[in-house]
């Protein structure tokens, strides 16, 4: 069974790490997991079947609005772009197409879904 919680807290504190080193272009692509496997977690939590839609930003925003409509915290932050510009594929890019605006949206609003999705990072 997947461990979205677990996966969406490792992902986001590397990407932490990550940003304190200066690596934009992975810090980026982790918080995306981890906002990722915050939507996840939510979904699976309001399931009685175990698992959740697989996919990945920006097509999985889609398929998340479907499954958790208005009986989410999560669904009004579903109604934006959260992390425009992130798709799984930028792992292919060249280093450095990671601006540290496009990082400070996607941590910001990656916080907010960890948040909804009643996810606390334990230290």
């Amino acid at each position: 069974m997947e461990q979205y919680k677990d996966a969406a807290i490792r992902h986001y504190r590397d990407a932490v790490v990550l940003l304190d080193a200066d690596k934009l272009d992975n810090a980026g692509h982790l918080v995306g997991f981890s906002a990722e496997c915050a939507i996840k977690h939510a979904i699976a939590s309001l399931r009685l079947t175990a698992g959740s839609p697989k996919g990945h930003f920006p097509e999985f925003l889609g398929i998340a609005r479907k499954h958790l409509d208005k009986r989410s915290s999560m669904y009004d932050l579903l109604q934006q772009d959260l992390l425009s510009g992130w798709r799984v594929d930028r792992r292919y890019h060249a280093t450095g197409e990671t601006s540290s605006a496009e990082l400070d949206t996607w941590f910001q609003n990656t916080k907010r879904l960890l948040g909804s999705a009643g996810i606390k990072e334990r230290k």
